[in-house]
């Protein structure tokens, strides 16, 4: 799931969520840049990745992600499993979080 984040100045930063592996995905200059323990990224631990035993896959039919921006332009992602999982949030990613692009 992409979104692309336009600060007020019109700076615009894709960002991607992949609800499997929970992992944040942010494009600078054409580099992607993740966002997890790597000390070559930034670090914003969001939600662990998706582990099931072979018992729920068989009922798993899919993953919805989801994506909501707040009115002060923090990001927060969700997924469930489909079909009947609650969704799960992670938690904002506030706009001094995102990298700048200046």
């Amino acid at each position: 799931l992409g979104i692309e984040h336009v600060s007020i100045d019109g700076k615009c930063t894709p960002v991607y969520f992949s609800p499997v592996s929970g992992r944040v995905f942010i494009r600078l200059s054409g580099v992607f840049v993740r966002l997890s323990c790597d000390p070559e990224g930034l670090v914003a631990p969001l939600m662990p990745a998706l582990v099931t035993s072979s018992a729920e896959e068989a009922c798993v039919q899919g993953v919805e992600a989801f994506a909501l921006v707040g009115a002060s332009g923090g990001i927060s992602f969700g997924r469930r499993r489909v079909p009947g999982d609650e969704i799960e949030w992670s938690g904002e990613i506030s706009t001094g979080c995102l990298p700048s692009l200046s």
